[in-house]
């Protein structure tokens, strides 16, 4: 009890910390999101290694699997009773956490949560940056989210690890990097084959077929060069290596502790092939309805979606499943994103901490799971569709309209801007801003929302870093700004500002740019705060 008491503390206090900053709208840095995300990880932590009770996988499995890494065996073959069900990868990690712990003379319950606390706190800056607006905020409430907590320090589950690999992917493709994103997918579907789940946002976030062959390719290569390397440095025969991917992508039907299986079983736990063989077909066809539904809603949207979906109609089921969700819940909250926050860390906070103390209360905890699904419904994004993608300026899939003639349209609305502003005309609303071309060399001219403010020009993009001009000043942060009739050098950079409070800012010091902010306001895809220092 003393133990549950401990680790549910510091989880309750998370739990109303992310509350209170949402209800109160704060903007803690980076460094302070960071620094108290460690405390409470590091509290919960301290407190789960010396509890008796540990998670099975954890206790047994996960050493297991590092033991068979450590002496040159496939852990897919090794530790036998279908109990691992992933490619070397997790396993290889699992192996460096236990040599590094006996190197430093920690213990497997201390070293083996090591990397899931790390990646856990690494995912904090990631769904910041994820985020659309108010990244400070984001960013703070998922350190403080319990379900993270619970999973990283208390289950050392391997979630975290493969999330930051599936939300760095997303990020690599909203930048263009289409091989980075690839082989980030790799990465995050190698640790854990669910997260072939977020593949359909990344391929979604990018603009060309040419980059989404590229995005495929490389997350093909990279689950593709690990079940290589278990016939190079474990003993698997390469005339196995078919039985290791089909036990990577496999799992035991063990079902009865969520949803609708846990209605069939009475919320006792079992394995079932016959529940087993009816949930598989259904799941696929619940998560291709889903995936047609959201296929033009904005990509962060469509993999909330699919997670989700997986989450509701799943027949098999473990409490760290709820920690997929979370960093999209928390980066583009739909509007029950809290509730669904509570009530899952609520019924996770049930199965880490309150079962270990009353285990015969699980058939109680396995039906209640059934509140929760209903809260995951309601927490489904709306299915609007991205005007302009996070990756390109496309129109809207439903317009008729060719694609050609709306960016040939839009190049001459902004040929027209620039003579006007250039001639004088909306000189007070409008400035240019010239960057160099990121590819070419030469100077690029686009015309932006005034945001002078003494020697500091401040900029907030409606299509993020999809915005040619974004990726050139990226490329190379020497700009130069015509305001007030004359250019002025400067250095631009992005800053963690909150876009909303810049564009008030900007309207406020400016009446004349009200217009373009609204604008900028209401069609913008994704709001990025730029701050150009001029000289």
């Amino acid at each position: 009890m003393i133990h549950s008491v401990a680790m549910g503390v510091p989880v309750a206090a998370g739990l109303v910390l992310a509350l209170v900053a949402g209800w109160r709208g704060w903007s803690p840095s980076l460094t302070v999101a960071l620094g108290v995300g460690a405390v409470l990880r590091v509290t919960i932590m301290a407190a789960a290694v010396n509890n008796p009770s540990q998670a099975w996988d954890l206790a047994v499995d996960f050493p297991a699997a590092a033991d068979a890494v450590l002496q040159g065996r496939d852990p897919a073959f090794a530790i036998g009773d279908n109990r691992w069900h992933f490619l070397p990868l997790m396993a290889y990690v699992l192996a460096f956490q236990k040599e590094a712990g006996e190197l430093l003379g920690l213990s497997w319950s201390v070293s083996g949560r090591v990397v899931p606390v790390l990646a856990d706190l690494a995912l904090i800056p990631l769904v910041a940056r994820l985020a659309e607006d108010r990244h400070r905020l984001r960013g703070f409430q998922y350190a403080c989210a319990p379900v993270g907590l619970m999973v990283s320090a208390i289950h050392g589950q391997f979630g975290p690890l493969s999330l930051v690999f599936g939300v760095a992917a997303l990020l690599a493709a909203r930048q263009g990097r289409a091989l980075w994103a690839g082989i980030l997918a790799g990465l995050a579907v190698t640790a854990a084959s669910w997260m072939a789940l977020l593949v359909p946002g990344v391929l979604l976030t990018v603009p060309s077929l040419r980059q989404r062959l590229t995005v495929l390719a490389g997350t093909a290569a990279v689950p593709l060069a690990f079940l290589l390397s278990s016939a190079l440095f474990l003993d698997t025969p390469p005339a196995k290596l078919p039985d290791a991917m089909a036990a990577a992508i496999s799992a035991r039907p063990v079902v009865g502790s969520w949803g609708w299986t846990a209605v069939a079983t009475g919320g006792r736990q079992e394995v079932s092939d016959a529940l087993g063989d009816a949930g598989t077909p259904l799941l696929a066809v619940a998560v291709l309805v889903a995936w047609w539904l959201w296929r033009r809603a904005h990509p962060v949207d469509l993999t909330l979606a699919l997670v989700l979906t997986f989450l509701i109609v799943t027949y098999r089921f473990g409490p760290q499943y709820l920690l997929w969700p979370m960093p999209f819940l928390i980066a583009r909250p739909p509007r029950w994103a809290v509730p669904a926050l509570v009530a899952t860390g609520i019924w996770a906070g049930a199965s880490y901490l309150h079962l270990l103390v009353w285990p015969n209360a699980s058939q109680w905890w396995a039906l209640g799971s059934l509140v929760v699904i209903a809260f995951l419904i309601r927490a489904l994004p709306p299915r609007l569709p991205a005007v302009r993608s996070a990756a390109d300026f496309r129109v809207e899939r439903s317009s008729r309209v060719p694609r050609l003639n709306t960016v040939q349209s839009m190049r001459m609305i902004d040929r027209i801007m620039r003579r006007a502003v250039a001639a004088g005309i909306g000189a007070r609303s409008t400035a240019l801003l010239e960057t160099i071309g990121r590819k070419s060399g030469l100077p690029r001219v686009t015309p932006v929302t005034n945001g002078l403010d003494g020697d500091v020009f401040w900029l907030v993009t409606e299509h993020g870093h999809a915005t040619n001009y974004v990726r050139n000043l990226q490329a190379d942060p020497k700009v130069r700004v015509k305001v007030s009739g004359r250019w002025r050098p400067g250095v631009a950079r992005i800053v963690d500002e909150d876009p909303e409070i810049v564009m008030n800012r900007i309207s406020t010091a400016n009446p004349r740019a009200r217009a373009n902010v609204a604008i900028v306001r209401r069609t913008g895809t994704e709001h990025l705060v730029i701050r150009i220092d001029l000289t």
